[in-house]
């Protein structure tokens, strides 16, 4: 089990410059949105914030994650180009959301609802994120002159996308099971 954790650890340690990339572009884009719903307060709707997105359950939640990760991983064909677009998509409208929460609910209300599955979605969405830019940092590392290992970036891809996998599924039980109970 420790060999397992270590194995995960140097990949995600290989793999540190597409994350922290990925990582950057979604959580700055989600802070812009954030910041821009607070400064225009005609971004609010009492409606939209007060309810909990109806209609989505336990699988209909899985299903949507696992389809925006398959979508990052697929930007590897526009050499990270769609990735980022994605990222920048998802982050600001995540951040916008957030801040139209932030108006109208409590802390503990806002908590409630991102929180708990949220500290395992974000890190499976920046996992994929970064197995989205792969082909774009293979390419500068061969403009720089650097050798990139194709089969075991396949590899790290493919232990990123597992183990995205099942944050993905911890995430969507927590999110469609458990916080609707709590609200």
């Amino acid at each position: 089990m420790i060999k397992a954790f270590n194995n995960l650890f140097n990949v995600i340690k290989r793999n540190k410059t597409e994350i922290y990339l990925s990582a950057v572009i979604f959580l700055g884009t989600m802070l812009l949105g954030f910041l821009i719903s607070k400064l225009n307060s005609s971004i609010y709707n009492n409606k939209l914030s007060n309810t909990y997105i109806q209609g989505f359950n336990t699988i209909t939640i899985i299903e949507n994650n696992l389809r925006a990760a398959l979508y990052l991983i697929i930007g590897n064909i526009t050499l990270g180009l769609s990735t980022i677009i994605i990222l920048v998509f998802n982050g600001f409208s995540d951040g916008i959301m957030l801040g139209i929460h932030s108006k109208n609910l409590a802390i503990d209300t806002i908590l409630v609802k991102t929180i708990f599955h949220g500290i395992f979605e974000l890190p499976a969405i920046i996992f994929c994120g970064g197995i989205g830019l792969k082909t774009l940092s293979i390419c500068i590392r061969t403009l720089r002159g650097k050798q990139s290992e194709i089969k075991t970036q396949i590899k790290d891809s493919l232990i990123l996308f597992l183990l995205s996998f099942v944050l993905i599924l911890i995430a969507g039980v927590i999110e469609g099971s458990i916080v609707p109970m709590l609200l």
